[in-house]
């Protein structure tokens, strides 16, 4: 009976326990929905079940809660949440009290001692002991796994946002391809239409059999570009369905184009100090050397690593018992635990180098896509004036032709440069697009969020 209330005790403080673990990791896991809440307007689920519904069409901040929903390796890091927490109180708790006991039990019941017969006892050493070191150690120990809690929750963020800015670029690249699809659907019909005048007019003699091959090659290229435009967007449409933990196959994904871009781009040392602030390398780095600071302490702290105070007991075979205090000690006479220390001080120079160096890419990454976005933006006002000369020189093109004034095959080839160069300005957006989720991502925070921003609707550009 008394086996079994003790059997269940332990099964109880086992599950209370993982009980606790759990808790804790929801705490740590809602710490970091607060952050993607303040630096993105976005969170995360963990531990639900998958999204599956994509009848309706997804807008991007749809898509992106996809992804994060169901993409099975986030979920597998965000397990290591509950690993970390697990090793955290793990480190908090203090050795369990130990019990060694000793029965020497004598060959002879009695022996005789002069003229007298003496009975002989069990001779019975306990002792009953703490690790009295622990109360030193146990709340160092604690430091080191609350460090290292929090390095592996910001590395839980840092996949999170890889997997944000992966989707939002993909969903985006979606839209720019089904645009150069559009782009290039259109050059072929205008190529045909042209080709169809420039063979009519063979039959009068204004056009000539060389000119009606040209156009010919015109019409066939185009049509590889068709075909092309629409690989692309094969391809992406798979990518998305991947990110989204949807069934892997070339069908279209229902997207709706609500995506933007801005005008113009924040002051450059504000994005500096911003990226400073947020970036989870950052504090990755900073929460390193706080680690190798609190390993030192430890490392010093085990000098004395076991000392243990309690309680002996002693009977020997006359039947005399004494009882008192017991102490135990690891004397450091030749080993202070000094290569230890040396090395946790030796970590702590590194961890620290470390922050620089990390300062000094993410500082570098950052002013490179900067840079880049910032001359990006400076195209598209171009761009939006090279278009609209071309479109007035089609009309141009389009009226003497038809008076007879100007080759139809010079009309096609003109034609064919407006949906080239329009072509060229969606790919500019493209790259524009993807540079500006990159920058969101070296900031370590949303630009839309964190600056009052003018925005350019993308569907008005394309």
């Amino acid at each position: 009976m008394k086996k079994g209330i003790s059997l269940l005790l332990l099964l109880c403080l086992a599950g209370c326990s993982q009980k606790h673990i759990k808790q804790k990791s929801k705490r740590t896991f809602s710490n970091i929905n607060h952050t993607l809440q303040d630096t993105y307007h976005t969170a995360i689920a963990w531990d639900q079940p998958l999204l599956e519904n994509t009848d309706q069409p997804l807008s991007l901040e749809q898509a992106i809660n996809f992804a994060m929903h169901n993409n099975v390796q986030l979920q597998a890091d965000l397990e290591k949440l509950g690993i970390a927490n697990a090793d955290l109180m793990q480190a908090q708790l203090f050795s369990n009290p130990q019990l060694v006991a000793a029965f020497r039990i004598p060959k002879k019941r009695s022996v005789l001692i002069g003229e007298e017969t003496a009975n002989l006892k069990a001779d019975i050493e306990i002792d009953f002991f703490w690790q009295l070191s622990d109360l030193w150690q146990v709340p160092l120990r604690k430091r080191v796994a609350e460090d290292e809690l929090e390095i592996v929750s910001l590395r839980v963020l840092q996949k999170i946002l890889d997997v944000y800015t992966e989707t939002k670029i993909t969903y985006a690249r979606i839209i720019y391809w089904q645009a150069l699809c559009t782009n290039a659907q259109a050059a072929l019909q205008q190529a045909q239409e042209l080709n169809k005048q420039i063979k009519y007019r063979f039959n009068f003699g204004y056009n000539t059999e060389q000119e009606i091959q040209l156009a010919n090659a015109q019409v066939k290229m185009l049509e590889i570009n068709v075909i092309e435009a629409e690989n692309q967007l094969t391809d992406y449409y798979a990518r998305l369905r991947e990110l989204l933990h949807l069934p892997v196959n070339s069908n279209p994904v229902h997207i709706v184009n609500d995506i933007s871009i801005p005008a113009q781009l924040p002051p450059q040392k504000q994005v500096e100090q911003f990226m400073f602030t947020n970036r989870p390398e950052v504090h990755i780095a900073q929460t390193n050397i706080q680690q190798a600071q609190h390993k030192i302490k430890l490392e010093r702290a085990n000098v004395f690593d076991n000392v243990q105070f309690g309680l002996a007991y002693e009977r020997d075979p006359s039947g005399l018992d004494t009882r008192g205090p017991f102490f135990g000690i690891n004397f450091p006479l030749f080993d202070l635990n000094q290569a230890q220390i040396s090395r946790a001080k030796t970590i702590l120079i590194q961890r620290e180098k470390e922050l620089i160096s990390t300062k000094n890419i993410l500082l570098t990454e950052l002013i490179l896509i900067y840079q880049q976005v910032q001359t990006d933006l400076q195209k598209i006002p171009a761009f939006q004036q090279l278009l609209s000369s071309y479109q007035e020189a089609i009309n141009f093109d389009l009226t003497y032709a038809k008076g007879m004034q100007l080759n139809w095959l010079q009309a096609m080839q003109n034609q064919l440069a407006y949906y080239e160069q329009r072509k060229q300005f969606i790919m500019l957006l493209m790259n524009t697009s993807k540079n500006l989720a990159q920058l969101e991502r070296a900031i370590g925070a949303s630009l839309n969020i964190k600056f009052n921003l003018k925005k350019l609707p993308v569907d008005r550009l394309i």
